[in-house]
């Protein structure tokens, strides 16, 4: 499984989001490190389907 991660970072540009921001809309709340790495390299379902919660899309939108 991998992210697109090319797709994150355009809705992130699009809704005016910071990895800093996104961080702290996870569920729990996450440091912008552990942010950018879960955009790199997102290991779980779970994760992206809360990155996917934040950046209002589809959490298959997520994975290639």
């Amino acid at each position: 499984m991998q992210i697109n991660t090319k797709k994150i970072v355009e809705e992130m540009k699009r809704l005016g989001i910071t990895t800093e921001k996104l961080a702290e809309m996870l569920d729990p709340p996450r440091t912008r490190q552990a942010a950018a790495h879960i955009i790199e390299h997102g290991k779980t379902l779970l994760v992206i389907d809360q990155v996917a919660k934040v950046l209002k899309l589809d959490p298959r939108d997520l994975i290639i």
